[in-house]
């Protein structure tokens, strides 16, 4: 099938576009330096860079976001006893909504999507 799975984690189209749409989410975009051609991987890398997103929602602020996230990252690495080293940082942010949500052009989208999913 199209969406590379046979249910979804939610009942309705509303409660999936929610999903989507509006809810926090991490998303990985990928990660450098890690061999990723087909076959077994036999060399360690001297440096592997992991990059991801997080979505911000109303009542999150990019500032404990980013303070939460680094904070969780260390701890859990810490624990590995690792003698490695890891640096957690973060490379850009920006607000949940930066627009005003009662712009004409947005009044229309809201209609239109309530109109269409309910």
């Amino acid at each position: 099938n199209d969406i590379g799975c046979d249910t979804l984690q939610k009942d309705t189209k509303a409660e999936v576009l929610q999903r989507r749409w509006r809810c926090p989410s991490l998303s990985v975009h990928g990660i450098e330096g890690a061999f990723s051609g087909p076959g077994c991987k036999t060399v360690i890398p001297r440096k592997v860079i992991g990059k991801f997103s997080i979505r911000i929602v109303p009542n999150h602020t990019i500032e404990d976001v980013e303070k939460d996230t680094c904070e969780y990252v260390r701890k859990v690495f810490n624990e590995l006893g690792s003698p490695n080293k890891c640096n957690v940082y973060m490379e850009h942010g920006g607000n949940w909504w930066v627009a005003d949500f009662n712009d004409p052009q947005y009044v229309a989208g809201r209609k239109a999507t309530k109109r269409v999913y309910g």
